[in-house]
């Protein structure tokens, strides 16, 4: 359903979720932010929880409020 829905015409598809959401799209994803928060936690979900791996290509770093950095990534393929 993923790839139909890329083909139609508009925005761009916004996905928010956890690990398990991001392993079963990681092939079909093409841009990745990720907001990193400084707080350590000790444990925590794998980003793509038993995923293949994918390379990606940073394309920008952004300080938002709170000292927190929204990293942009490109999927390399």
């Amino acid at each position: 359903r993923m790839a139909a829905l890329k083909k139609e015409p508009g925005r761009d598809i916004w996905l928010c979720g956890g690990g398990d959401l991001a392993a079963q799209l990681a092939g079909q994803i093409d841009e990745l932010q990720i907001k990193l928060n400084p707080l350590s936690l000790g444990a925590g979900t794998p980003l793509f929880a038993g995923a293949a791996t994918h390379a990606w290509r940073l394309r920008s770093l952004e300080e938002l409020p709170g000292g927190v950095g929204l990293l942009t990534h490109d999927a390399v393929r």
